[in-house]
C-alpha cells in the first residue's frame, strides 16, 4: 500500500510542477505581449514593424495554447477519474458490463492527454518564436536608426560645406540649390 501512496505523491508533484510551468509560460507570454505594446506605442505603422507584429501574434497564440492546455489537462483528469470509478464499480452511472465503457473512457483519456501535450508543446514553441521575431524587429530597428544617423551625418556635413563655401563666396545659388566650385569639394 505504501508503494501506491508514494506513486500517488510523485504523480501529484509532477502534475503540480506541470501546472506551475504552464502558468509561468502564460505569464511570460502576457508580459511579452505587454512589453511589445509598450515598446511600439507611438510608432507609425510601417513595414519595419512587421516582425514586432508577428512576435505579438505568436505570443497571443502561445497564451491561447496555454489556456487550451489547461482545459485539456482538466478534461484528462476528469476522464481518469471516470476510468478509476468504472474500474472500482463505484461510478454514479455504472453499467452492468463496464468493459465497453472502460475501453471508451481509456480512448477518451488517451485523446485528451495527446491534445494537452500538443498544446503544451506549441505554447512553448510560440513563446520562443515570438521572442525570435521581437529580437529580429529590434535588430532591424537598430539598423534603421543607424541608417538614419549616417544619412543625417552626411546631410550635416554637406550643409557645413555649403555654409563654408558660401562664406568664402565660392558657391552660387540657383533657386534653392547651391552649387560648389570644384575646389570646394575638398572641404
Amino acid at each position: 500500500m505504501s508503494d501506491n501512496k508514494e506513486l500517488f505523491e510523485l504523480y501529484k508533484q509532477h502534475a503540480t510542477g506541470q501546472e506551475k510551468y504552464t502558468y509561468f509560460l502564460l505569464a511570460a507570454a502576457a508580459s511579452a505581449l505587454a512589453f511589445a505594446v509598450q515598446k511600439t506605442a507611438g510608432l507609425t505603422i510601417n513595414w519595419w514593424l512587421l516582425p514586432a507584429a508577428v512576435a505579438a501574434l505568436f505570443w497571443g497564440v502561445s497564451f491561447f495554447f496555454g489556456c487550451k492546455n489547461l482545459i485539456w489537462v482538466q478534461t484528462a483528469i476528469y476522464a481518469n477519474y471516470n476510468l478509476l470509478s468504472l474500474k472500482r464499480g463505484v461510478h454514479p452511472e455504472q453499467p452492468p458490463h463496464p468493459q465497453l465503457a472502460i475501453s471508451g473512457v481509456e480512448k477518451a483519456l488517451d485523446s485528451n492527454a495527446k491534445k494537452a501535450q500538443f498544446y503544451a508543446k506549441w505554447q512553448f514553441r510560440c513563446l520562443v518564436l515570438g521572442g525570435v521575431f521581437f529580437l529580429a524587429w529590434h535588430v532591424l530597428e537598430m539598423y534603421r536608426n543607424t541608417l538614419w544617423y549616417l544619412t543625417a551625418q552626411s546631410t550635416r556635413t554637406r550643409a557645413r560645406v555649403l555654409c563654408l563655401a558660401s562664406a568664402r563666396g565660392r558657391a552660387t545659388v540657383t533657386g534653392n540649390v547651391r552649387h560648389l566650385t570644384h575646389a570646394d569639394h575638398r572641404l
